[in-house]
């Protein structure tokens, strides 16, 4: 029975990483087309390239520093 609850967990963890990485990516891409169609008045292929390379740039960020990783479990300390 554990090794279904350990699985249902686990499995659950991973989508709602997903869940919040897909949220971040969103706010992202709309504070950085926002902040670029107000600020420069780009359109078109310029913003899609800036704004990919904004998120290229936070998902490698993300990984490399540990932020969408369980801290359940870790000391208060570590986690502030």
């Amino acid at each position: 029975m554990a090794a279904s609850t350990d699985y249902q967990l686990r499995t659950h963890r991973s989508i709602l990483g997903i869940v919040y990485r897909l949220i971040d990516a969103m706010a992202i891409f709309a504070g950085a087309m926002l902040a670029l169609e107000y600020t420069y008045g780009s359109t078109g292929q310029d913003l899609a390239v800036i704004c990919a390379a904004t998120l290229l740039v936070h998902l490698i960020a993300s990984e490399v520093s540990g932020l969408y990783r369980n801290w359940r479990g870790s000391r208060l300390r570590l986690e502030l």
